[in-house]
């Protein structure tokens, strides 16, 4: 602690909560060097003009026993540890009839590691739900954040449930989305907190559309710019989890991104040293709906492009996909948006896909229902738990002979890419594979209103 504390300043005072002395003198500390404590900046505010690029402090204040969890903090520039405050996340739990389900998650929830932070927990309960799963909705006690409870009046289904479950309340509000056959790991959140600070506040904003920007269909295309945009600004989300099932393919394919990755060389991460240790993260254009962090922009601009498409807009055809003939997926339009917009979310991996989620995979809407013919195997969806500290570490000191070595996570550029069907990819590919598919849908939208005009103009076409 002395070690990490000593290399913290002027960037950060360190509390262990609980402390109540210490605290309050970390709190003076700050305050008398025109720092920022867990209230200035407000979460989700930017740091003041007069702050910004100086040595101003920031107040952490984890319980002690989450302090090993911060090891890696001495990996971020100061400027980030400056922005600590400034992200907020909503952990937004969907339920309807699963009452063991739903504790078993809420369980996994509270017994996670905040980091001094306070998420806040919203529940969003379908219409018909059982007393037992609303009781337990309503009671459910959590001493972190903010914590809400909305209960839908008519049935919508899976997709509306999921979609309407959070909503960013600004450029910097981040949403963690669960079902509730999903449980977490205890280190989810240091996990999302490491991998946000690191990728989207490290250097310059993620460069996305201003949503106000003209768009085809609730598509924005990717920003043209002078100068090439943020690789952050292709990030839709952080995913918790790593699959162990290639799902777009037909037949369907199992896949051990772990072993297939294989090491990195220092060529392509040089930050990782020389080739002799594994990626713990990737980068893949493919949606996680079973336990992930999405950004705000994607989110709102996704909101936007399903509800054109569920009201007749044509769809996105990706060729070769599976995911064309989806009918009950709210995952099917969000693939369809990051195909054509180059976007991609950023994957953990671990030795036999151990995650930061899993999926229980009892019988919904989806798993197990009747618009769904596939069969779902527990191997291929279950995954281990990262439920140790040891495990966890490899993702900031990642060389199994120098342990207490400790590095950052390379730059996204550096990281391994592949693409829907797990190949082998970058993100200079991904954006041109979006340029391109883009333009293809442009032009097959434009193909479909000049038809439903012509048709409006004239309604007995055809009937001679």
């Amino acid at each position: 602690l002395d070690e990490l504390v000593g290399w913290l300043q002027p960037a950060a005072v360190l509390a262990p909560a609980g402390d109540v002395a210490l605290t309050a003198a970390a709190e003076a500390a700050v305050r008398a060097a025109g720092g920022a404590t867990a209230a200035f900046p407000a979460p989700g505010g930017a740091v003041p003009s007069s702050a910004q690029g100086m040595d101003i402090p920031v107040l952490l204040l984890p319980p002690a026993s989450e302090l090993p969890l911060l090891e890696w903090l001495p990996t971020l520039p100061h400027a980030v540890l400056a922005r600590w405050h400034v992200p907020t996340v909503t952990i937004a739990v969907v339920t309807h009839r699963r009452p063991a389900s739903l504790r078993r998650l809420l369980a996994s929830i509270s017994g996670a590691a905040y980091l001094g932070d306070a998420p806040a927990l919203a529940l969003s309960v379908e219409a018909g739900a059982d007393n037992e799963t609303l009781a337990l909705a309503r009671s459910w006690p959590w001493g972190n954040g903010e914590r809400s409870v909305a209960v839908r009046a008519a049935a919508g289904g899976l997709i509306a449930a999921v979609v309407e479950s959070w909503t960013p309340a600004s450029d910097h509000s981040y949403g963690v989305l669960l079902e509730d056959d999903i449980e977490v790991s205890p280190y989810f959140y240091a996990y999302l907190k490491l991998t946000l600070l690191r990728y989207a506040y490290s250097g310059s904003q993620p460069a996305q559309p201003d949503m106000r920007d003209a768009a085809v269909n609730g598509v924005h295309p990717p920003i043209a710019t002078e100068t090439p945009p943020s690789p952050a600004g292709s990030l839709l989300a952080i995913s918790l989890y790593t699959p162990r099932l290639v799902e777009l393919t037909m037949p369907r394919r199992r896949i051990d991104v772990y072993e297939e990755l294989g090491t990195v060389g220092a060529q392509v991460a040089p930050s990782v040293g020389d080739g002799s240790t594994r990626p713990h993260v990737y980068l893949q254009p493919l949606p996680c709906s079973w336990g992930a962090l999405f950004f705000p922009r994607p989110w709102v601009e996704f909101r936007t492009f399903m509800e054109r498409r569920l009201h007749g807009s044509p769809a996105v055809h990706i060729p070769h996909s599976a995911s064309n003939s989806w009918s009950t997926s709210w995952k099917k339009y969000m693939i369809e948006l990051a195909h054509v917009r180059g976007l991609a979310v950023l994957y953990p991996s671990f030795h036999n896909q151990s995650s930061f989620s899993t999926n229980h995979l009892e019988k919904g809407e989806h798993v197990g229902g009747k618009a769904n013919r596939l069969r779902h195997l527990p191997m291929d969806f279950t995954v281990p738990l990262l439920n140790s500290l040891g495990q966890v570490r490899q993702l900031w000191a990642p060389d199994p002979r120098a342990p207490s070595e400790v590095r950052p996570l390379p730059p996204l550029t550096g990281l391994p890419v592949l693409d829907l069907f797990s190949r082998r990819s970058s993100l200079p590919q991904l954006q041109a594979g979006g340029f391109e598919a883009l333009g293809s849908h442009r032009a097959f939208v434009a193909q479909h209103e000049a038809a439903a005009a012509g048709a409006a103009g004239d309604p007995g076409g055809g009937a001679a």
